[in-house]
Parts: structure tokens; sequence; C-alpha cells
């Protein structure tokens, strides 16, 4: 199991098998399953000889593999599969790559048993191999998988390479309807040696925006022209810093316009997206908001550019040693956890000010926010050490039992907090991938919070669905 993952700008070359492989190996224990990883900025070749793909992913979820380059391979290109995984490698984007087959090779692009779901987008795929090509897929992959804007070898299949079809019947299929047949010759500087693109080759332009990085392999920016170029090079404006304006340029040299556009600063001659910096003022690439824009949701606040529910903690103590159990229909409640909240206290006096809790999600809705009032129902140890509520008919949000001890003998300001609640009617569940959790123990900034990892991710962690979650 893994989440988040990032291989880049290596280079892999020579070995026996696999260039890089990723494997869930469910066998192994955890989920099986890699997900949200990036590949990106790769120089793969002569590989496979023994078998094993370029770029070789089973059960590798919701990722993105970009702008590499795989040449002279001598198995597949880039597989998305399930041997050894809890599941199919689907949900991933496969996009901006160049990827050249040697003769003794397999398929540019292999997808099988159940990766269902995934997209080959603004790829070159090109294969010497006498009967292999570009895309091979097989029936139990086919549900969701879309493919376009690519560079191919007029040679596809549709059952896992048994049987081979040219790039008219795939696309009577649905599948690269804005694709075009293209061989090295045309769309390199040097075939073999220089994949970038040739002056004047089809690959210029012919990409999609839709998933497309902002830069290539080499780090130049994307789209240069009039649209995005199709494989892992991004074709740049040659004559950028002559000192006068020249067709194609925007900015940087004498007479060319400039960049006016926010988000945008001049790269080789043309205006690219930068990188966004949050705070700076701007709401820019995957920023949601910044200083002086605030959430087109007036619900949500921004935080750390991102749009999130307002968090019920703000003091930054964590909650630690944290555990949550939560049923949606019969509602359950079960949590724990501890928290340092330094002295002297303000507000710590549950019997007299009550206790705040908050399970809810980053985003989205689902959870509870839920204030158990001073007086009834609080009761208190001799030694004020140790504060109880109790409540079997839930009146306050379902919350039938709550436990603070105080535990400074063992760090001073330590306390612990357990609740319990269940039998209140049915409540809708955070999104497991984003849950989070807070407890107010006295004053607005005596609280503790905590933020699950979404399920696969590294302890502490949620699993669970609509249903039921679990988080330790």
């Amino acid at each position: 199991t893994c989440v988040n993952p990032i291989v880049r700008d290596n280079l892999v070359h020579d070995n026996h098998g696999n260039g890089i492989h990723m494997n869930g190996d469910v066998s192994q224990g955890g989920a099986g399953i890699i997900t949200n990883a990036l590949i990106e900025r790769n120089v793969i070749y002569g590989n496979g000889v023994g078998g094993g793909s370029g770029i070789n992913l089973d059960g590798v979820q919701q990722s993105v593999i970009r702008n590499n380059l795989l040449h002279d391979n001598h198995a597949s290109g880039i597989s998305l599969y399930r041997i050894d995984a809890a599941a199919g490698s689907s949900h991933d984007l496969v996009i901006n790559n160049t990827i050249v087959n040697a003769a003794d090779s397999r398929w540019c692009v292999n997808i099988n048993t159940g990766s269902t779901n995934d997209t080959v987008r603004n790829n070159i795929l090109y294969n010497y191999h006498s009967f292999h090509g570009a895309i091979a897929i097989d029936s139990s992959s086919r549900t969701g998988f879309a493919s376009d804007h690519n560079a191919v070898i007029s040679r596809f299949s549709t059952d896992s390479g048994d049987t081979v079809i040219d790039l008219t019947a795939w696309q009577g299929l649905g599948y690269d309807a804005g694709s075009f047949v293209a061989g090295p010759a045309e769309l390199f500087v040097s075939p073999g040696t220089d994949f970038h693109l040739l002056t004047g080759s089809p690959a210029v332009d012919a990409g999609s925006p839709t998933g497309a990085p902002s830069d290539d392999l080499d780090g130049d920016p994307r789209p240069v022209g009039a649209a995005f170029d199709v494989g892992t090079y991004e074709f740049q404006l040659t004559s950028c810093g002559n000192n006068q304006a020249d067709p194609g340029e925007q900015c940087g040299d004498p007479g060319t316009a400039g960049c006016a556009a926010p988000c945008t600063n001049c790269v080789q001659c043309i205006c690219a997206a930068a990188q966004p910096m949050c705070g700076d003022g701007l709401v820019c690439g995957s920023e949601e908001c910044d200083a002086g824009h605030a959430c087109a949701d007036t619900g949500q606040v921004c935080q750390d550019c991102r749009c999130v529910n307002p968090p019920a903690c703000t003091s930054g103590i964590p909650l630690t040693t944290a555990t949550l159990g939560l049923r949606a229909d019969p509602f359950r409640l079960r949590l724990k956890g501890e928290a340092l909240i330094p002295k002297p206290w303000q507000g710590v006096d549950p019997p007299m000010n009550g206790i705040r809790i908050s399970v809810d999600g980053v985003t989205g809705s689902g959870g509870l926010d839920v204030t158990i009032p001073g007086g009834a129902g609080w009761t208190a140890s001799p030694a004020l050490t140790r504060w109880t509520y109790t409540d079997r008919t839930g009146a306050h949000g379902g919350i039938t039992r709550v436990t603070v001890r105080d535990r400074s003998r063992v760090a001073d300001g330590l306390l612990a907090v357990v609740l319990k609640g269940g039998g209140g009617a049915a409540i809708a569940l955070p999104d497991a991938g984003a849950t989070r959790a807070a407890v107010v123990l006295g004053t607005a900034g005596e609280c503790a919070a905590i933020a699950w990892n979404p399920p696969g991710g590294d302890r502490p962690r949620c699993d669970g669905d609509a249903a039921m979650l679990t988080c330790r």
C-alpha cells in the first residue's frame, strides 16, 4: 500500500526486467493499492529483454503518468494491469509521453485485468514490431476507457493483442477521434537519438489542453503556439532572444506585448502559467482562494489557498492517540484522544463550561458538531481530575457519555477525553478521504484537532464508506 508516491527525473536503462515498477502486492498486507502516484520526466530505454514494461503498474489508481520518454524498450511501454494487487490500475491518466518501442517489443500501452476508466491522451505511440502496435486493451478494462489526440502507429487490439485492427476500425469503437498516424521520420529531429519535435511535425499544436502539464520533459513551458503539442517535448520558439518580435512570440523580445494576464510570466518568449504562490493575492493554478480572494462558497474559508469547511479548532494543538468509530444508521460514535493544553487553563472546567465535539470533512458535507453545555449531567471526582457527563437520552446530538481526565501527572496540561454516542437520528458521514475531528475543552484556543489520512495512507488514517468510518 502506498499513497502519493512521486517518481521524477530519473534515467532508467538496460534493466533485464522492468524499468519503473509499482506493485500493490496485497499479499504483503495493507490495502494492496497504490494511489495518487505521479510518474514524470523520466527517460527510460533499453529495458525488458527478460520481460517487464518500461513503466509497469500493478494496482496503481488515480495516478498520472506524464512527460516520460520511453524508447528502445523490449517489452511493453506502459502497462496498467492487476496481478498481485487488490484491483486493477484504474482512473489513471497517461498523458504527453513519447513511447517508441523496439522491434522485439510488445505494445506501447497495455491495459488489462479490470483496469477500467483509464485515459490515454496527447501521447506519441510508435512501435517497430511487425505486429504489435499502439494500444492493447482487454474486454474487462474497456469500461470508462478514453483515448484521443495521440500520434500513433495504425495498430490496436481489443483482446490483449491476439488480433489487430487499424486506426479507422479503432475509431469506430469510439476511441481516438482526434488522433492521427505518424512515424518517427516526420515526428522527430533525429529518430532514435533526438526525440524533440521536428519543425513542421504533425504533433505540433495537435494536443488537447485537458489535463496537459504546464511544462515538458526539458522543463520548457507548454503550450507554445496555438495549442499543446503531442508527446513529451513541446516545440519551442527558436528565435527567442534575438531582440526582435518574431511570429509566435508574446513577450521577452522588444516589440512584443508582454504578459498582462494574471498568473503568467514570460518564459522563452511566451506567456506561460506561473507557479502558484500562496499568499501573493492571486488565485492561480490549483489554488482555490488567496489573500483578498474569498471562497466562492461563502460557507467555506480559505486555508493554505484551499477552500475548506470552517475548522472548529485553529489552535494548532494536535489531538494525539486519537481513534474514531462512527456509524451512520443507527448512529453510533466513539471518539477518544489526548491533548496537551498549556496551563494555566482559562476555561477548562467541563461541569461549568461544557465541551464541544466536531467531526466533519475538510470539504463536503456530513458529520456532527455538538456542544455539551455545562450544568446538568456533569459530575466531578473529589480531586477534580476526572469529569463525567452522562445522558442516556442523548439529548445533545446523541452524545450519551463524556469522560475528561486531567493527566497532568504524566505531562503538565495533558487532558484525555472519551466520548460515546448512539441511539439518535441517523447522520450522514463525512468523506473517509478527508475526515477530521476537533474537541474544544475550554476557551476557543483550548482545543485540539486531528485530520486523518485517507484510506490506504499512513496512520493515522480513516477507512470506511458512507455507512461506517474507522479512524486510528
